[in-house]
């Protein structure tokens, strides 16, 4: 009886011409994907499979379906269960098949929102409120973040202060005309006079109502103490706290920078001042020195016209170099007797 003929050596048949065909138009078309470290393994193990004795056939298709795998065709449409199911072998080991698994776009992380120029409230070294306008991350929403601000965020300047201490704000909502804060009882915790409290109360009210756009007192705040209305030494207020105007506020504001920013030169610097703080025709008087050195060759500002509690002022100063400077601000408190401010803010 004749030996049988490996399959390799018989002549192709019409299947294996059009095998041959449909496996080099796709080898044409189709580039090796980055899979290729996992092909070149089953290309591996089908020469070690070779090297085992077996018929010719398994052979010359292990052959094929190699072939077939590098250019990226379907094997399983050309020889059903040749190779393992990928389907079965990603739900066994997911790092064997990563092109069976999708995986969700990751983007960039997320940046959170900035609020710009919110009016944060703290305490001047007279115990007045002071104001400073910060651009801040967004906490839920604007109220939230300027609540937030007073309870955690430094002032920039030196001289402010700010009664709360590092707390929590549970809730901040709105309705009607009425503002409720829930906070942290820790809030409280560096608090130890009536007055204390009584500040960080005014500390918040200005600040929340000026979130919301209220700056004429129209609007009440009610605060609690983690649900309970009743506040640390002065115990459940008879009724919602509200602003009182411009009496507990600095007598000096300085508009045109933020303590220790950065302006232009020739300089030319907007504020204002508490009517009621300048006596008789003292006025108020500005001096512009290098950060460090003593005020001198002091000037009179240029007063605009009085409106709300305040009069607006300018100043016209020199044409700067680049670098760190004071102003002084020097006025005569009927209250206090004369009094100076010093912002300092930077030319570039």
């Amino acid at each position: 009886m004749d030996e049988p003929m490996p399959l390799g050596d018989l002549p192709e048949d019409e299947y294996t011409q059009l095998l041959r065909q449909v496996l080099r138009r796709e080898g044409d078309r189709v580039r090796p994907s980055d899979r290729f470290a996992d092909l070149w393994a089953v290309a591996e193990e089908s020469r070690i499979e070779d090297e085992r004795p077996r018929s010719g056939t398994f052979r010359w298709l292990a052959a094929v379906a190699v072939a077939a795998v590098a250019v990226g065709v379907a094997l399983p449409l050309l020889a059903p269960g040749l190779l393992p199911n990928p389907a079965a072998s990603s739900a066994t080991s997911p790092a064997s098949s990563p092109s069976m698994t999708s995986q969700a776009p990751t983007g960039p992380p997320s940046i959170p929102t900035i609020n710009r120029e919110v009016a944060v409230y703290y305490v001047d070294s007279h115990g007045s409120l002071a104001r400073e306008f910060r651009d801040l991350p967004t906490q839920t929403d604007r109220l939230t973040t300027a609540v937030a601000a007073v309870l955690n965020v430094a002032p920039l300047d030196p001289s402010y202060s700010s009664r709360w201490s590092g707390g929590q704000v549970n809730s901040a909502q709105v309705a009607g005309n009425r503002i409720t804060l829930d906070l942290s009882k820790t809030a409280f915790g560096s608090m130890q006079t009536r007055a204390q409290v009584l500040q960080g109360i005014n500390q918040v009210t200005y600040t929340a109502t000026a979130a919301v756009g209220d700056r004429n007192g129209q609007k009440v705040v009610r605060i609690l103490v983690d649900g309970s209305p009743n506040l640390p030494l002065v115990g459940a207020p008879s009724t919602d706290f509200t602003r009182s105007g411009v009496e507990p506020l600095t007598d000096v504001i300085v508009d045109s920078f933020e303590y220790g920013e950065a302006i232009t030169s020739p300089v030319t610097i907007t504020g204002q001042v508490k009517t009621t703080a300048l006596t008789g025709t003292d006025g108020l008087s500005w001096s512009i020195v290098a950060k460090g050195a003593s005020a001198s060759g002091w000037k009179a500002v240029t007063f605009g016209k009085p409106a709300g509690g305040y009069t607006p002022f300018t100043i016209q100063g020199p044409d700067l170099a680049a670098g760190s400077y004071a102003l002084h601000l020097e006025y005569t408190s009927p209250k206090d007797g004369q009094l100076q401010v010093v912002k300092l803010f930077l030319v570039r």
